[in-house]
């Protein structure tokens, strides 16, 4: 009880108690949705020859720099767009409004996976065509992978010859009560490639954008597991399974075939882009939404708490 009370005085009040009504009296969702009003978009009639990428910051690894090159050099007949945090921030603002981009902004400074993920889906869903990250890419032109009637690829992680089962994203906690997702696994979302105005991007936006105003680093997480739950693949296949329809995507069992593959680190034999980039969400050790104050005091001070018990034993 002691200790208890000794962590107590570690929180800041006024912090502690915005956080406690937050929780109490939490905003309805559909309040949330005349707040964060998405502008309408239809669908599209076929998927653009635009290629879109974003990274927090022009200067690029070297091996990133190289990766877009090769992927430009493929694709000569495709446009190519790339934005860095500040072209983000124009898009949103210009397209979304101040909103929106409010949101992308009070994700936290180290969690730029976070941000790319909300702004894939936003650009995606205005624009429409393909988005890679910046590890990833294809060794096929793009256009001898897309049919004129493909309105959105839908593609999960390949299967292990040995085993049968994903290489990975499979067995996921919060795919438990769902057999099929458990055993298959995610949807992958390092590659997009759809017809502007796609229903299923609209359903990641408000997937994303509810996930963060109602993030909890209690429940959610923080680092790798909290951006997977939050804005990543987890949450988005979450949101997708409910809505699937055959008419709106193609299913890729084994997007290997088609020549894409997931990171030109991994491809090269330079380990990992999770252990090579510096700026990586792994390590990220703060909340990943910067709302409520109170409820990461709360955190770090029970976080303290334990610690403590675990020295003085």
């Amino acid at each position: 009880m002691k200790r208890f009370i000794e962590a107590l005085k570690l929180m800041p009040l006024k912090p502690i108690i915005w956080g406690a009504l937050y929780q109490i009296f939490r905003i309805p969702k559909l309040l949330l949705w005349k707040t964060l009003a998405l502008p309408s978009q239809v669908l599209g009639s076929d998927i653009p020859k635009v290629i879109h990428q974003t990274y927090w910051s022009s200067n690029l690894p070297p091996l990133i720099e190289e990766n877009i090159r090769q992927l430009r050099a493929l694709n000569p007949d495709w446009e190519y767009r790339f934005y860095d945090d500040a072209g983000c921030e124009r898009f949103i603002e210009k397209h979304y409004g101040k909103t929106i981009l409010g949101v992308w902004r009070r994700i936290g400074s180290g969690y730029g996976a976070c941000r790319a993920d909300l702004f894939r889906y936003l650009v995606m869903y205005k624009f429409g065509g393909v988005y890679f990250d910046v590890k990833s890419g294809g060794t096929f032109p793009l256009s001898g992978l897309l049919g004129d009637a493909d309105p959105f690829l839908l593609a999960r992680w390949p299967q292990s010859e040995s085993s049968g089962r994903p290489t990975r994203g499979a067995g996921h906690l919060e795919f438990y009560h769902d057999p099929e997702l458990f055993a298959k696994g995610e949807y992958i979302q390092w590659v997009l490639m759809a017809r502007p105005g796609h229903p299923y991007m609209r359903t990641a936006i408000e997937m994303a954008l509810t996930k963060l105003y109602f993030y909890s680093p209690f429940r959610d997480g923080i680092g790798k597991i909290g951006v997977l739950r939050t804005t990543g693949p987890i949450a988005l296949t979450l949101a997708l399974k409910p809505i699937l329809d055959s008419s709106l995507h193609r299913e890729v069992t084994d997007y290997e075939r088609l020549g894409l593959y997931f990171s030109c680190y991994e491809r090269r034999g330079h380990g990992t882009h999770e252990t090579e980039l510096k700026d990586h969400y792994l390590g990220s050790k703060g909340p990943i939404f910067d709302r409520w104050v109170g409820e990461w005091s709360t955190y770090n001070a029970i976080k303290w708490l334990v610690s403590r018990d675990r020295a003085s034993k």
